[in-house]
């Protein structure tokens, strides 16, 4: 069950991105531009690392913690020294919103376009290289899951596809017609060939992959957008985050409920926009300017 959450705050706008630092406490990107880092204790304050001058809409930590990538409102991405706290890199690779950085390897990154692109780009030393940016759609590109085992990627389109694309070449092997309005979110199983997707008509639907992505289960999980769907990786069981103000805990093996937030009880007020567990606990974000912590048993 979920208790109580301990929360932090200190941003000035929503919280729309979330990343773990290797080692121990994590980074929160906002609409206010900042990206602050916070310790492990909950006691100690938040620590801003980046001024962007644009909304964060996503983040990725590498090199060990020592960079960090941070994808704008605006469609820029910027590589930042966290240590030293200063910018090394800026390029606009994406017109509108960089929703999403998910890493192929460790050298090739893959971005979420608010255009409806893909982007592929490589680090070369502090330098950010644009490898190739793939037109998907005419609505946003809002989720990238990777799935390394079965040598693909599933991205989340505007126009309610669920396109699985190969790596090599970026080819399109399947368009998934997954959501009515948006596909918003999508997950790979980490130990069944199962894609998960999440979509603005607030459901979860199930897809497995080794029959041609075959429709496995749906059911309504929220009563608004699904913007977030994350794996615990200590234990069989998922979260679920939406518009509609509500963390939600499922059985990974069955997909029944197990619990849900509550408000009155410490939970989020707005929109839950971002989702990240950590050593157990699972943290949360959303437009009412906090980031809670929920100790789940």
């Amino acid at each position: 069950m979920f208790t109580p959450p301990l929360a932090r705050s200190g941003h000035r706008s929503s919280i729309y991105a979330l990343a773990p630092i290797p080692g121990g406490g994590f980074l929160s990107g906002s609409g206010d531009g900042q990206v602050v880092e916070w310790a492990d204790d909950p006691n100690l304050p938040g620590r801003v690392i980046a001024e962007a001058g644009q909304s964060v809409y996503s983040l990725h930590v590498l090199s060990g913690g020592r960079l960090v990538l941070i994808g704008t409102g605006v469609g820029d991405l910027v590589l930042i020294d966290r240590g030293q706290r200063r910018a090394l890199a800026r390029t606009t690779l994406h017109h509108l919103g960089v929703f999403a950085i998910v890493p192929w390897d460790e050298e090739v990154f893959l971005t979420a376009g608010g255009d409806g692109t893909l982007g592929l780009w490589t680090i070369d030393g502090s330098a950010l290289r644009t490898v190739r940016r793939i037109s998907l759609t005419d609505a946003k590109v809002r989720a990238i899951a990777v799935c390394r085992e079965a040598g693909r990627i599933a991205v989340a389109c505007g126009d309610g596809t669920v396109r699985i694309l190969e790596p090599d070449g970026m080819n399109e092997l399947h368009a998934i017609e997954a959501h009515d309005r948006g596909s918003t979110a999508v997950a790979w199983h980490p130990n069944k060939p199962v894609l998960f997707s999440g979509g603005k008509d607030g459901h979860i639907r199930t897809w497995q992959y080794t029959a041609g992505y075959r429709a496995v289960h749906a059911w309504p999980a929220h009563a608004g957008t699904v913007y977030a769907i994350a794996f615990d990786p200590k234990g069989p069981r998922f979260a679920t985050a939406s518009r509609d103000h509500e963390v939600k805990l499922w059985d990974a093996r069955t997909t029944d409920p197990i619990a849900r937030s509550d408000r009155r009880s410490g939970g989020h007020t707005h929109s839950v926009n971002a989702l990240l567990w950590q050593a157990g606990t699972l943290l949360s974000a959303g437009d009412d300017k906090r980031v809670l912590a929920w100790s789940v048993g």
